[in-house]
């Protein structure tokens, strides 16, 4: 599995749409920056296989709009991680490797978090990705927003 990092230089944000499995799927650049220091590209990362494919299909990154600025090989050792609830104690799903359990990893299979409420799942996004609760309103837009960096979200409440 490969963590890639993609960018649009010239913009500070940037959105493309994505088709992918008949399905509309949107992807946010974020963190881009023009100073006299120099340009920041908006960027994008994921480990998501199904989204790097579809990302590299499209004409954006064809027509050289959209670059691969890294890849870097990663190991998928668990699918589930444990996130603390301010309020309540977070459920952790089951935080041992796939092997212990008598399972086999699937290349494309999402890390589950479960957190105990909105904020929480807000939280987590701008911790671990650095999305801000301007891109995201709703449950659903949180959900989406971890999918697209190969995450399950679980809202509790």
């Amino acid at each position: 599995m490969e963590k890639k990092t993609y960018g649009v230089y010239g913009f500070i944000e940037y959105e493309v749409g994505l088709d992918i499995g008949g399905r509309q799927m949107n992807v946010s650049f974020t963190q881009g920056s023009i100073t006299q220091q120099g340009v920041q590209p908006a960027r994008f990362t994921t480990t998501n296989r199904v989204v790097q494919y579809a990302l590299e299909q499209h004409r954006s990154f064809k027509s050289g709009r959209i670059r691969l600025l890294k890849s870097v090989p990663v190991e998928d050792k668990k699918r589930a991680v444990k996130v603390p609830s301010k309020g309540k104690a977070g459920n952790v799903v089951d935080e041992r490797p796939a092997e212990e359990k008598g399972e086999q990893l699937n290349d494309e299979a999402l890390t589950t978090v479960e957190v105990g409420s909105f904020q929480d799942a807000l939280d987590y996004l701008k911790e671990n990705f650095g999305l801000g609760g301007a891109k995201v309103h709703s449950k659903a837009m949180a959900q989406e927003a971890a999918l697209q960096h190969g995450v399950r979200l679980v809202i509790k409440k």
